[in-house]
């Protein structure tokens, strides 16, 4: 789950029923939209740091994606394949991120 005003990636695990938290990257992150990709990668975009990040949960790292527009204001993410997708409102255009690894 995305938590807006903590600035951070959070995960129930109802074996433990325990949670695990993971603060995204950056100065001021409020992760919004959240998409789960193929091979466990999940993406979550930034509204505060104007980014997408990648979390890998098997080495619980993030990879950072800017933005081009700045601010991009990008509320919703998706995907297909291998593709994020996003709608930027600041400047009416679409992004497309497909990563190589």
């Amino acid at each position: 789950m995305s938590e807006w005003n903590s600035g951070q990636l959070s995960r129930f695990d109802p074996d433990t029923n325990g949670w695990k938290t993971w603060p995204l990257p950056g100065n001021d992150p409020s992760p919004y939209a959240i998409y789960v990709g193929g091979v466990d990668q999940v993406w979550v975009r930034d509204f505060g740091g104007n980014a997408i990040h990648r979390f890998t949960p098997e080495t619980e790292t993030f990879d950072t994606f800017a933005w081009p527009a700045n601010p991009g204001e990008v509320g919703q993410i998706l995907g297909r394949g291998n593709e994020i997708w996003g709608a930027q409102s600041a400047d009416d255009s679409l992004i497309v991120i497909r990563p190589t690894s």
